[in-house]
């Protein structure tokens, strides 16, 4: 919503890095659950990680944000 909706991806850079927080809590309890299920979890951390990539070349390239 950040990204596309508010035109704003330097927010969502802030977005993503709770979103990898949230990720990894979320392994740590699986893992005491199912350390397999934990493991599926990381082509999702890997995704997140390349869209980070991809929003913050965004930032970069097209910065700064909130003037106009």
């Amino acid at each position: 919503a950040l990204f596309f909706a508010r035109h704003r991806p330097d927010w969502a850079m802030t977005e993503v890095l709770l979103l990898w927080a949230s990720i990894v809590v979320l392994m740590v309890y699986t893992w005491r659950a199912s350390p397999f299920a934990s493991l599926l979890l990381l082509p999702y951390f890997a995704w997140v990680t390349f869209a980070a990539a991809l929003n913050w070349q965004v930032v970069k390239l097209n910065a700064p944000f909130g003037s106009g």
